[in-house]
């Protein structure tokens, strides 16, 4: 805080399974809601961020609901979103109304690639190396195409790079 710097705590879940139960259930979702303002309350922190990765999409509604009650309770809420929503997941037209979305901007190519690649690239499609792929251009627009509140999207991007093994220079 002397710094200046906003501190939120990290409250995160990979479990799809997991986060079906808790989303699923409306005292334990105000329970963790409670628990996170006493954390809150404990540390000082300004907000609390929420890293939940493999969310169900049978969940969409329930995650906007536990947000709109987090967001009430704990006031700065930012979520760790996916650079490509597969599964239809999350809602971020709904989410933006009570949340900033921290876009994990990376993770396109990984080691179990069918191609080796960037993990961020900043375009793909027609006339370049990546044509059938995802991009950061191509999240930023789905996200603004879903109805995302565009002052409410963080882009990240990754500090690190991969060397991948390939069997040819294509």
């Amino acid at each position: 805080q002397p710094y200046g710097t906003r501190v939120h705590l990290c409250v995160t879940n990979f479990d799809s399974a997991e986060l079906e139960v808790l989303l699923g259930d409306i005292t334990a979702r105000q329970h963790l809601i409670d628990q996170l303002v006493v954390w809150q309350n404990d540390t000082g922190v300004h907000g609390i961020n929420i890293d939940f990765e493999g969310l169900p999409s049978s969940r969409r509604a329930e995650l906007v609901q536990f947000t709109a009650d987090l967001e009430a309770a704990v006031g700065e809420v930012v979520l760790a979103t996916p650079a490509v929503d597969w599964s239809g997941a999350w809602d971020y037209s709904g989410l933006t109304l009570y949340a900033d979305l921290f876009i994990m901007g990376y993770g396109y190519h990984w080691g179990g690639s069918s191609q080796a690649g960037p993990t961020d690239p900043l375009y793909s499609g027609t006339g370049t190396v990546w044509s059938g792929s995802h991009s950061l251009q191509w999240t930023v627009d789905d996200y603004l195409y879903y109805g995302a509140d565009p002052d409410r999207v963080i882009l990240g991007l990754p500090l690190y790079g991969y060397s991948y093994p390939t069997a040819s220079d294509t």
